[in-house]
């Protein structure tokens, strides 16, 4: 069956009741039809009447667990045959004001077959059911009563109707299953976005850790003499932790620059005038323009 989640679990539901309505009904009129069985010949008549509700039984049961076209099909041709015969099994006055059980089951099943079948096939037996009964009751009560079938053509009506509500049914099931698959969309949407964000965070940690490394490496002077190499890399991480939250920055870099300034009290008073967050004048400056720089250092390569 095509369509989405929704809209198949409706069609199966509708078609589950439309079996167990068409089969409660027609067993119904089977049995009371039963009762007022004209004669003769009585018995033909009433082991017809048997058979029919047998397969009425079957045919329930199986439409109820999954829908069979031909079964449809085998059904719309036995209750023809039925309608045809109605004199034999529907007292004549019964035919002719549509009080019998064979209209009854007609137009229950025109009703339900649009449930199981195609636009095109659900009319196509619309009109064979419905042409059958009215040649059934016209072999029934004679010429004379003709006037009297209109009642039939009522079930022509209550198989639009009924085509109608299956219609609806599958628009409000594709509807559904519409905004279920956006809904969807938006949830994996919003999933890549949080993880993109957790990379990115990552990243950024990362990031800031190799600046804050660098750039306390290049203040403390952990690589004795000028390296160009060195403070040349450091500006680069100091221009790249500009780009960093303002607030991450000055309170990371400035704990950790004071926690080693702190620690190194044999830098002298001019390392203690040093701010706690990231200066303006980089680390790398420092290193290239520093005090401790003897005079005739320079950064080429000897």
């Amino acid at each position: 069956m095509d369509g989405g989640p929704a809209e198949c679990e409706l069609v199966v539901l509708a078609r589950r009741f439309a079996a167990l309505t068409r089969g409660v009904i027609a067993a119904g009129c089977l049995v009371l039809g039963l009762i007022v069985v004209p004669g003769p010949p009585f018995g033909a008549a009433v082991w017809a009447m048997l058979a029919l509700l047998a397969w009425n039984i079957g045919y329930t049961a199986r439409q109820f667990h999954a829908s069979s076209p031909r079964l449809v099909a085998c059904d719309v041709a036995l209750l023809s045959l039925a309608a045809l015969g109605q004199q034999w099994m529907v007292p004549g006055p019964a035919s002719a004001d549509g009080t019998g059980w064979v209209l009854a089951v007609v137009t229950i099943t025109v009703m339900t077959v649009q449930w199981h079948t195609g636009t095109w096939t659900g009319a196509a037996a619309m009109v064979l059911l419905v042409g059958a009964y009215v040649a059934g009751a016209w072999l029934a009560v004679g010429v004379t009563e003709t006037h009297r079938l209109t009642l039939v053509f009522w079930a022509l009506w209550a198989g639009m109707l009924s085509r109608g509500c299956h219609r609806l049914l599958l628009s409000a099931g594709r509807r559904s299953d519409a905004l279920l698959a956006e809904r969807e969309q938006q949830r994996r949407a919003q999933a890549v976005t949080a993880a993109r964000r957790a990379d990115e965070r990552d990243q950024q940690a990362l990031l800031h850790d190799t600046v804050a490394a660098t750039l306390l490496m290049v203040g403390l002077g952990t690589v004795p003499g000028p390296r160009c190499w060195l403070a040349e890399q450091a500006s680069r991480f100091q221009e790249r932790a500009d780009g960093l939250p303002g607030e991450r920055r000055r309170l990371v870099l400035g704990e950790v620059q004071e926690r080693e300034r702190r620690r190194r009290l044999l830098w002298g008073a001019s390392r203690a005038t040093w701010p706690t967050c990231c200066p303006q004048r980089s680390a790398a400056a420092r290193y290239r323009y520093g005090t401790n720089r003897r005079p005739g250092w320079s950064c080429r390569r000897r």
